[in-house]
Formats: structure tokens, C-alpha cells, sequence
């Protein structure tokens, strides 16, 4: 039996407070399969989820609703990397879903500054470039 392809989706709550337990709860609510990054980032893995759910958009548009009915206005973004969908849900509000292969073309136009602001949803704050920054702007950026 093959292994279900990759899928996660980033759940984002960008304004502080409370909204850890109410992250976890949402992310409980579609699959055992989650990990938090610090108060307002958590990270769910979909595989096999649209078996029951249907498409990753309507999966997503779940998510939204779910996270909605507890009082968050989250970034969700779903995409077939983990890092991929942290970094879309945490530089644009509403719902992102991207499609297979088209992670790159996404990822394109978000500045490479916001790796330092997952540093700092994980509580991982650094007087300094993130080394994530330094090692993605190593490999993007052609040496002179």
C-alpha cells in the first residue's frame, strides 16, 4: 500500500494572548498528528485526510471554519511542505492552499526576512540573522 503523499497545513494566530489551547484544540480536532511552534503557530500533518474531508481546499476552508467557531481570525496555508506552509501562514492572512509543485512560485515573492519572524514564533529570538535566514539566503543568493 503507498504511502499518502505529504500534506500539512500552518495555522497562524497572529494577534498575542491566549489562543496556544485554542490553536491545540483545532489542530487535535483534525488529526493526532500536530506540533506547536511557540503561542500562535502550530503545524498539522493531513495525510490521509482527504479521504474524509475531500480536496486540500476544503480541508483548509474546515480548518477556517473550525478555528473561526473558537474566536481566532487565523492564517491558514496548506501546502505539501511543512515549511512551506509556516511561511505562507505567517506572511498573509486569510486561506492559502497551494498545489502541488507550485511551492517555489509561492514562496518567490515573500521577503527572506520573515524566516526571522518564525525564529521568533518559535521563542527562538536572536540578536542576529536567524542562521535559517543566512542558510536560505546563502543558497537563493548567487555568490559575486
Amino acid at each position: 500500500m503507498a504511502q499518502a503523499p505529504a500534506l500539512y497545513a500552518c495555522v497562524y494566530q497572529p494577534s498575542a494572548g491566549s489562543a496556544a489551547h485554542v490553536l491545540t484544540e483545532v489542530a487535535e480536532a483534525f488529526s493526532p498528528r500536530y506540533e506547536r511552534h511557540g503561542e500562535q503557530l502550530i503545524t498539522i500533518d493531513l495525510r490521509g485526510l482527504d479521504r474524509l474531508l475531500g480536496s486540500p481546499r476544503m480541508i483548509g476552508e474546515e480548518l477556517r471554519r473550525a478555528a473561526a467557531d473558537r474566536g481566532l481570525r487565523a492564517h491558514i496555508a496548506i501546502a505539501r511542505t511543512r515549511t512551506a506552509a509556516m511561511i505562507l501562514a505567517v506572511s498573509s492572512p486569510g486561506l492559502r492552499v497551494i498545489e502541488n509543485g507550485q511551492e517555489m512560485a509561492a514562496l518567490a515573492p515573500i521577503p527572506i526576512g520573515i524566516l526571522e519572524k518564525l525564529d521568533h514564533e518559535e521563542g527562538t529570538q536572536k540578536p542576529q540573522k536567524s542562521k535559517k535566514a543566512l542558510q536560505l539566503r546563502e543558497f537563493c543568493v548567487p555568490s559575486s
